[in-house]
């Protein structure tokens, strides 16, 4: 299992170094996937999943990924709608829009639910409670290594 995973990881870093040669006016995008191979990776090592466990794994993490990112994408522009558009006090108007909001948030948790819950044939309450720590201190490290790179909010400005 090392192996494969020495092999995974040496077979994704060059050929990031070869990407990153070829394409250098797409780095967010480029960005975006290093992260997700390396996200897959540290996944499959920390869960010790075999091939076919991986391959069930995988397809229902991107179809869940897939469906998180569209109700996403649907709230946050319901939020810069709304930035952009207050208006005056309309009580009606800010209660339909908090009820959109919220509707949103809660598919988003259910979405997710469903799809711990939807592991349950495939993997043990342990891999599954591993996941759930793991996603939450990855995003964590993302976070702050962005800010590191970035400094401050005001410091830039």
């Amino acid at each position: 299992m090392k192996k494969i995973i020495f092999l995974s990881l040496l077979l994704v870093i060059s050929s990031t170094l070869i990407l990153a040669q070829v394409e250098m006016d797409r780095p967010f995008k480029d960005s975006q996937q290093k992260i997700d191979e390396l996200e897959k990776l540290r996944l499959i090592e920390i869960l010790n999943m075999d091939e076919e466990t991986s391959v069930r794994f995988f397809a229902r993490r991107n179809e869940h990924m897939q469906q998180q990112r569209a109700l996403i994408f649907s709230r946050d522009s319901l939020l810069m709608e709304i930035e952009e558009n207050f208006k005056g006090n309309d009580e009606n108007l800010y209660k339909k829009q908090l009820n959109q909001i919220l509707g949103m948030e809660e598919q988003i948790f259910q979405g997710r639910k469903h799809f711990y819950e939807s592991l349950k044939d495939i993997l043990t309450q342990e891999q599954i409670l591993k996941i759930i720590v793991f996603e939450h201190r990855f995003k964590k490290e993302i976070r702050d290594m962005l800010f590191k790179h970035r400094g401050p909010r005001g410091m830039r400005d």
